[in-house]
């Protein structure tokens, strides 16, 4: 070969081909760049995509240039192409879902530690597989990992987002011009995949906020009504609430609460079809089971008495989400706590009644005052002994029920058996509306909660006048007596059936003084003196 100075002509005519193809290919380099450069704003990556591929193949004069893209498990996501051929296009997409062992040029290119993979003449080329050779199909090829530092791996090292590769007919000089244009293609297609991913990331950030904030309202919504069943409402609204926001959050045709099991299972609230039609959804299984007919999400209800229901909901259990699936538990935990709410109310409202009809017919005075002092309730008994309605004993009004005469003792005791948490007990005199006096036997305890503070006293009143009328009746009968015997000359005394001395006047005081026997002897004690 002739040469030209120290150089064969051959390299001289190489440079000069080489400098020419070089202004060309950044010629086509810069078109192909500004179209997919347009693009890379598109939301769309396909078409930024699609575009590096037909950039590619221009600006490389490649005979096809193909862009595949790899997901977050390494695996073939999607193919771009400028391949034509229907059975050859098939060939390249048929890579979805392939790993690097099941695509040999990738696994070559990975084992590379160039990023850029240029073989010339493939078919001299002793580094490829012969198997890869016969793949290829090509006379020459450039491949080049897609990576970008913002997109990292678990290694800490960029990520592989995917690969561009272009493959030409024949053997060919592939300049550093094309060399460096591919690597440009390739910085715009791991841009335009690092956007995809951040703004996918982004967008699923979004959507998860927003089904948080969905989940919330539900959760809130159920709350308020929880609220309301607390407050006095009826659970009816509560459970319509429920099962709405179930069917809703799982987007199922179908949402319920069903009350019991089993054949006594009943549905107490729906969404989605009418009562009766979502009646026929429960079957009644074995006691104790709730076995709803077909495919369902069932979340149990239970309350401090053990199993109450369910929320259940027409749906495939394994395609609601973890945290939906969180969000009806936190639900039934709710109804849980308004059933419960409303069975301690009913509880309370039943034991009221009962108190109160006790309280109506008792045979004493009941009261109940706070620990002040102040007046909570009295019953009718107590209003008749004491002459005052529920209106007039109101806060301490109560104490001018008590007889004047009595009052400051009354009162002084009661601040006594306050101080010290004790009992109450007194009998005082009562004045009636009518200016009527009876006595009264007062008693008062304190009442504690479960901490073992006072809230309140409750306490009785119970007359008995009857028997003060009596007693009073008995000592003046013995008044009577006395005068009487002390008036007779004669020495009487009046024993009991055991002989023991009574009563016994003056006269016998004096006969018993003179004769030494000293005074309250019985009658046999004084025989056996006599004796």
């Amino acid at each position: 070969m002739q040469e030209t100075g120290s150089l064969p002509i051959r390299t001289v005519m190489d440079r000069n081909m080489i400098a020419a193809d070089t202004t060309e290919v950044r010629s086509r380099e810069q078109a192909a760049g500004a179209t997919a450069l347009r693009l890379l704003g598109s939301f769309d990556v396909s078409d930024t995509l699609q575009a590096v591929a037909e950039s590619a193949r221009a600006a490389l004069g490649a005979a096809r240039a193909t862009c595949y893209v790899i997901s977050d498990d390494r695996v073939v996501s999607s193919v771009y192409t400028t391949e034509t051929d229907p059975r050859a296009r098939a060939f390249l997409e048929r890579t979805v879902g392939m790993g690097p062992a099941e695509v040999p040029i990738w696994r070559h290119q990975l084992a590379q530690a160039d990023p850029l993979v240029v073989v010339e003449d493939v078919a001299s080329d002793t580094n490829l597989p012969e198997a890869l050779v016969a793949r290829l199909r090509a006379g020459a090829f450039l491949g080049i990992r897609v990576e970008h530092p913002s997109v990292l791996g678990e290694d800490g090292r960029p990520a592989l987002l995917g690969t561009l590769f272009c493959t030409y007919s024949a053997p060919r000089l592939i300049g550093s011009a094309e060399r460096e244009a591919a690597r440009g293609l390739a910085a715009l297609t791991a841009l335009a995949l690092a956007n995809a991913r951040l703004r996918a990331e982004a967008l699923a950030a979004l959507d998860e906020n927003r089904i948080r904030a969905r989940q919330q309202e539900a959760l809130r919504r159920v709350a308020t009504e929880v609220a309301a069943v607390a407050a006095g409402a009826a659970a009816d609204e509560l459970f319509a609430v429920v099962a709405a926001e179930a069917s809703s959050l799982c987007g199922a045709e179908c949402g319920l609460v069903v009350r019991g099991a089993g054949e006594r299972a009943d549905v107490v609230g729906v969404a989605g079809e009418s009562a009766a039609a979502a009646r026929k959804r429960v079957s009644g299984g074995a006691a104790g089971v709730l076995a709803p007919l077909g495919r369902a999400l069932v979340v149990p209800v239970r309350t401090g008495g053990g199993p109450w229901g369910a929320v259940v909901v027409w749906c495939d259990p394994d395609e609601v989400p973890a945290t939906v699936q969180a969000v009806l538990a936190q639900m039934a935990e709710l109804v849980a706590v308004a059933i419960a709410s409303a069975e301690a109310r009913e509880a309370l409202r039943t034991s009221e009644r009962r108190f109160r009809a006790l309280a109506t017919h008792a045979p004493v005075g009941i009261f109940e005052v706070a620990p002040g002092g102040e007046c909570r309730f009295v019953n009718e008994r107590w209003s008749e002994l004491t002459g005052l309605s529920m209106a007039q004993a109101a806060g301490r009004a109560w104490t001018g029920a008590v007889h004047p005469d009595d009052r400051q003792g009354v009162l002084e005791r009661w601040r006594e058996r306050v101080a010290e948490g004790g009992e109450f007990v007194a009998e005082f005199r009562c004045l009636s509306s009518d200016g009527g006096v009876s006595w009264v036997a007062g008693r008062a305890v304190a009442l504690r909660d479960e901490a073992g503070a006072i809230t309140g006293y409750l306490g009785t009143l119970a007359d008995f006048s009857e028997r003060k009328r009596a007693e009073e009746e008995l000592r003046r009968q013995a008044s009577v007596i006395r005068v009487v015997i002390e008036g007779v000359p004669a020495a009487i005394s009046l024993v009991d059936r055991a002989g023991k001395l009574l009563l016994s006047n003056a006269a016998m005081d004096r006969w018993d003084e003179e004769r030494g026997n000293p005074p309250g002897r019985t009658v046999m004690e004084r025989a056996r003196a006599r004796a």
